[in-house]
């Protein structure tokens, strides 16, 4: 090899030594990162078995005629519905007794719920339907009296039979749900409690079912409230009786519903699908699953 100034004869074992440096830096890199304790931890994922989910909601059909419109433009203003006026609710007793002998055998009593604000028909149309609940809730029918007067003349340690029923108020979007609560004492150890809810156009006095408050057909709505229903029976087998898919047909009502703040809340009474003890059986939708 030819040299210029004695440097090239020395470039080929520099070369050679540069390569070794190198691969013996390498494998001790990869010597390294093979290591097992450097090795990154990947944390196991969370599994969830079939029971435990969560309920899906199946989306809603809505009625193929009737939507609602937020705003429209016109001549290029946008006109915006009004605003649902804001009702109140205040309470008023309404009570009825069995007297005999100057003891009180049988007592209905009832807060009905005296409601005021917005238009004045439907208001009326409110007040009328929630007051004819009320008296029909309070009345005595002559069964009712009939089986007192034989509880009272049998049973050396009778005590008065009660029956009471308070409510609870939510407005939302232009709805209004009361709910009541409903005690019945018949004479044995436990009060026997149910509910019966309400809802109402605030603008018509109208009352509505789930079905007009999804904006379902009556056929849709239901077959919705019942695939619900089907899926907490087989989460849950335990709390139903055995034959609770069969009931429902029976058993589940568009009106048995309530609005809450989070959620529109379904319900079935107890005794209806699962034994008493398990007291008021409850399903809550979370209103962005029903577009509301």
């Amino acid at each position: 090899m030819s040299s210029r100034g004695g440097i090239t004869r020395y470039r080929l074992p520099v070369l050679l030594a540069a390569a070794a440096l190198a691969m013996i830096v390498a494998s001790a890199v990869i010597v390294r990162q093979s290591r097992p304790y450097d090795e990154p931890v990947v944390p196991p994922v969370p599994t969830t078995v079939g029971l435990t989910e969560a309920l899906t909601f199946p989306p809603i059909e809505t009625k193929a005629l009737e939507t609602l419109k937020i705003a429209e433009s016109l001549d290029n203003e946008t006109v915006l519905p009004p605003v649902p006026p804001s009702l109140t609710a205040e309470p008023r007793s309404l009570v009825r007794r069995y007297e005999r002998g100057g003891e009180t055998l049988l007592l209905a009593t009832v807060n009905r719920p005296v409601v005021s604000g917005g238009n004045e028909a439907a208001v009326d149309r409110i007040n009328a339907t929630l007051t004819d609940f009320c008296e029909s809730f309070v009345t005595l029918s002559s069964l009712d009296r009939l089986l007192a007067d034989e509880a009272y003349e049998n049973d050396p340690d009778f005590t008065m039979r009660e029956r009471s029923a308070d409510y609870t108020v939510c407005q939302r979007d232009g709805v209004l749900s009361i709910l009541f609560s409903i005690s019945r004492d018949v004479g044995g150890p436990d009060s026997e409690t149910e509910r019966a809810a309400f809802l109402f156009d605030v603008t018509t006095g109208e009352r509505l079912t789930f079905a007009d408050y999804t904006g379902q057909e009556e056929s849709a709505a239901a077959s919705y409230l019942t695939a619900l229903y089907r899926q907490d029976i087989a989460r849950s087998p335990d709390i139903y009786y055995s034959d609770a898919a069969e009931l429902l047909p029976s058993v589940l009502s568009l009106t048995d519903c309530f609005l809450t703040d989070d959620a529109l809340v379904l319900f079935v009474n107890p005794g209806l699908l699962a034994p008493k003890a398990h007291g008021l059986l409850t399903i809550e939708i979370p209103y962005v699953a029903i577009g509301r």
